[in-house]
């Protein structure tokens, strides 16, 4: 297992997106400068695996792992993440100052700028969505996902792993799911892609800091199913309503509308609107 080290300093100031190499930002609550440390491997178990036990050990926030391939990446519930060289698999560790309840948030923040930095790579990029809670999809085929595992300490979160992976050169099969993938054979996309989503994450956590919530659900909502699609759970059905302020979801019946805090769903029929690069701003 070889591994080789990086640093790339990221800060977002109000006003502006993050940059590469831009200068010291003035402290502010959990985030402040955000210096991610990349580590990147040939081959893994499991980035999140190894990401949380470093989180175990006390290591500090903005731990990037990456691996060119995993043999024992994993999905949600359990489900094995296929791993092909080429493609972009990765964790990284945040400390964030907040309640349980509030980590779906992070997973859903995560996405929209996933979805952005994936659409950077596109010429069209209006066929990118989201799809609760951790998807995101070209043309209704899941093209990258994410993973949040956690430890919570007095009530709060102590640490978050956030697992990504996204299908850059390849999609790999996955039994009644469509897949899809950016483009194939594109020399140094990986790398491109790695500068492009932190940048973005950056971006997004400074702003979830600075605002709270609100602009991540818009943007989130923006790039969804729609409100009004029907959608199934594993044991309801029922009209999407949105999300409530911790990024449950709102699922619609006749009884009322309820939260719908963890699990999957299957959207009837269509997926919703695209996230364009552009929109963080």
């Amino acid at each position: 297992m070889r591994c080789s080290v990086g640093s790339i300093r990221l800060c977002a100031r109000p006003g502006q997106s993050g940059g590469i190499g831009c200068g010291p930002c003035v402290a502010r609550g959990w985030l402040n400068v955000i210096n991610w440390r990349i580590e990147r491997y040939e081959s893994l178990g499991s980035t999140s695996d190894l990401c949380a036990v470093r989180a175990g050990s006390g290591e500090k926030a903005g731990l990037v792992i990456i691996a060119e391939t995993q043999s024992a990446g994993r999905g949600r519930s359990g489900r094995k993440w296929h791993s092909p060289v080429g493609n972009f698999y990765a964790s990284l560790l945040i400390r964030p100052h907040l309640a349980l309840a509030d980590a779906p948030m992070i997973s859903l923040l995560t996405g929209v700028a996933l979805a952005g930095a994936l659409g950077a790579f596109l010429q069209d990029a209006s066929g990118i969505s989201l799809k609760w809670p951790n998807d995101v999809l070209l043309n209704g085929a899941k093209l990258a996902g994410i993973l949040v595992e956690s430890s919570i300490s007095a009530g709060q979160l102590d640490w978050m792993v956030v697992g990504v992976g996204a299908n850059l050169i390849s999609a790999p099969f996955i039994e009644g799911r469509k897949t899809a993938h950016l483009a194939p054979g594109h020399a140094g996309l990986r790398d491109e892609f790695t500068a492009q989503f932190l940048d973005d994450l950056a971006h997004w956590l400074d702003l979830f800091e600075r605002q709270g919530f609100s602009p991540v659900k818009q943007a989130w909502l923006a790039a969804a199913h729609p409100i009004g699609t029907m959608i199934s759970t594993h044991d309801a059905t029922g009209i999407f309503a949105g999300l409530n302020d911790h990024g449950a979801l709102l699922l619609e019946q006749s009884g009322g509308i309820s939260p719908i805090l963890s699990g999957e769903i299957a959207l009837q029929p269509a997926e919703g609107p695209a996230l364009t690069h552009a929109s963080r701003h």
